[in-house]
């Protein structure tokens, strides 16, 4: 399929059919993920595919969706993040933001595979980690990040306006710009060969 047409296609399912996911696409996807990009190649992912009925009955006990459900579709998986191995390298900047990004990049990179794949999937972001944590038998360093519901769709989601690409693009600087004269600033560093 052509990446255009992926784009295009992404869509937040919530109802599946009960067909199984093929082994060999759903490692194709597992693969995906893993190809994500991460801050200083530190590498944080950390994967659980939970297709067993009584820990995804768990999963949804600690969530708070209304929408997308942890034991919808034909499996869940669960993007977490090492936090040692971010904050390593970069410290609290490191655990409390790159290992979020990095971990969504990936979440992200599953996705458009399972689209590609001719999938439906949707993603889960807001539930209780250190349930999560129990219910998978995490320990305290690998944080639950989300949730990817993935399967066959049992439904035709609609389309979604999007914003104007204009009001969501900036040139040069924001616009309109806001004024940060009055805050106290850190001084600028200066930047070698930049003058």
């Amino acid at each position: 399929m052509e990446f255009s047409t992926v784009l295009r296609r992404r869509r937040m399912v919530r109802a599946f059919s009960d067909r199984p996911v093929d082994d060999a696409v759903l490692r194709r996807l597992l693969r995906a993920a893993q190809r994500a990009p991460s801050a200083g190649h530190t590498q944080p992912l950390e994967l659980v595919v939970v297709r067993d009925p009584a820990v995804r009955r768990e999963l949804s006990l600690a969530s708070w969706s209304r929408g997308a459900r942890p034991e919808a579709g034909a499996l869940t998986v669960v993007f977490c993040g090492d936090l040692a191995r971010e904050a390593e390298r970069y410290g609290a900047r490191g655990a409390g933001k790159y290992l979020y990004m990095d971990v969504g990049y990936a979440a992200l990179l599953f996705m458009l595979s399972a689209v590609d794949a001719g999938l439906a999937c949707a993603f889960i972001g807001d539930f209780h980690e250190e349930h999560v944590q129990a219910a998978l038998g995490l320990p305290p360093r690998i944080v639950p990040v989300g949730m990817v519901i993935v399967g066959h769709g049992d439904e035709a989601p609609r389309p979604r306006p999007w914003r104007p690409v204009r009001e969501i693009v900036h040139y040069e600087r924001y616009s309109p710009a806001y004024d940060w004269s009055g805050r106290n600033l850190p001084p600028r560093r200066e930047v070698a060969g930049g003058g």
